[in-house]
C-alpha cells in the first residue's frame, strides 16, 4: 500500500443519503416554544462568547450551550406522530446514512430530506428524543421540501429552530421566515 493510496479509495453517496456527523449534532436544534425566552438569551450570550474568543484566525476558547426551560423528549411525541406528519408534508426518509465514510444501521436516529440534506430525529423506545437538522447541500434548499416539513412541525408541534452556529431563531409556523432562513 503506497503513501497516496488513501486518496484512491472514496466513497461515494448517492441521493438517497447521507451523513451522521457529531459536529452537526443539536446545532440547528428544534425545540418546543416554550424555549423561546431562553433561546433569545442563549443565543445572544454564546455570540457575544464568541466574538470575545475569536483571535483572527480562530477560537480561543469554546462554551456549552446551556438547555432551556423545556426539553423536545418532555413532550412525549411519539415517533409515528412526527414521522406522520412530516411524510404527509412531502418529506422522505433516507433510508441510507453514513458515520465516518461507513454504512450503519441507525434504529436510534432517522434521517428525512433530500440532497444530502437531513432532518434528523433521535429516538427511544418509540418516543422522540430531539430532533436537529444538518446541512450538505444548502444550495438545493429554499425549493425543498424542508420548508414544507418544517412548518408542520411547527403548527403540529408548536416548535421553534434555534441554529446555535448562526443565532438564528425561527419560528416554525412562519412559512415566510422559514423560507428566509433556508435562502440565507
Amino acid at each position: 500500500m503506497g503513501l497516496f493510496s488513501i486518496f484512491k479509495k472514496k466513497v461515494k453517496h448517492d441521493q438517497a443519503s447521507t451523513i451522521l456527523w457529531e459536529d452537526d449534532y443539536l446545532m440547528i436544534e428544534i425545540l418546543p416554544i416554550d424555549n423561546l425566552e431562553h433561546a433569545l438569551k442563549e443565543t445572544k450570550r454564546v455570540n457575544e462568547f464568541g466574538q470575545e474568543h475569536f483571535d483572527g484566525n480562530g477560537f480561543t476558547n469554546i462554551t456549552e450551550i446551556q438547555g432551556g426551560p423545556k426539553a423536545t423528549q418532555e413532550l412525549s411525541i411519539k415517533l409515528t406522530d412526527l414521522t406522520d406528519t412530516i411524510e404527509e408534508a412531502g418529506m422522505k426518509r433516507i433510508q441510507k446514512v453514513f458515520y465516518e465514510g461507513k454504512p450503519i444501521d441507525s434504529t436510534e436516529t432517522i434521517v428525512y430530506g433530500e440532497n444530502k440534506n437531513g432532518l434528523y430525529i433521535e429516538q427511544e423506545n418509540g418516543t422522540v428524543r430531539a430532533v436537529w437538522l444538518a446541512f450538505y447541500n444548502r444550495s438545493r434548499l429554499p425549493n425543498s421540501v424542508f420548508v414544507n416539513g418544517l412548518k408542520a412541525i411547527g403548527n403540529k408541534f408548536e416548535m421553534i429552530m434555534v441554529d446555535w452556529n448562526r443565532g438564528d431563531i425561527v419560528d416554525l409556523t412562519d412559512e415566510i421566515g422559514i423560507k428566509k432562513y433556508l435562502e440565507n
